[in-house]
């Protein structure tokens, strides 16, 4: 083996037995932005830009995960049945009053429980990091809500897991 690549087989192991210590609770995130099934699509774009954020658990007033609504689910047109025509967007052709006003109320009427995902796969939080690595590529998620007695506690994103790998490499 090369200086080069035993080099960079010996920084690999550390990452995987800094997941393999970790548990989801040591990584999530605990200051979670949430929405009630009921908040309307202009509040959930509101809070994901304000808290910079991807996706936003849905829970119920017991405080269990019922769905998650991500940036995928607002930006996807079939998702959000919502009608404004593309050209508006590029100006190439004049867009109807009418047309607009209807996309525009139909925005306003649109709910979390409308648009968000309903099967959500979540993690106690005391499953290791490692098992979250692993979930979010095998199902191709960026999130995974993190539970307590079944109620939400925090959310792991991709984003945490590679907090987590920064962290171990800069002691």
């Amino acid at each position: 083996m090369s200086g080069a690549a035993s080099r960079k087989a010996a920084a690999a192991a550390p990452a995987g037995l800094t997941l393999d210590r970790l548990t989801v609770g040591d990584i999530m995130t605990s200051d979670v932005a949430t929405v009630p099934p009921d908040a309307s699509l202009r509040d959930i774009v509101d809070l994901l830009v304000e808290r910079g954020v991807s996706a936003v658990p849905v829970i119920d007033r017991e405080g269990r995960v019922v769905g998650i609504v991500s940036e995928t689910d607002l930006i996807d047109d079939d998702r959000r049945r919502v009608s404004l025509p593309r050209t508006l967007l590029f100006g190439a052709f004049p867009v109807p009053e009418r047309l607009l006003r209807e996309a525009a109320l139909e925005a306003g009427t649109l709910t979390a429980s409308a648009l968000m995902t309903h099967r959500v796969f979540t993690l106690p939080e005391t499953a290791p990091a490692r098992t979250a690595a692993e979930e979010m590529v095998q199902r191709r998620i960026n999130h995974i809500p993190v539970t307590r007695a079944g109620r939400l506690c925090g959310i792991v994103a991709r984003a945490d897991l590679l907090r987590a790998l920064r962290h171990h490499w800069s002691r």
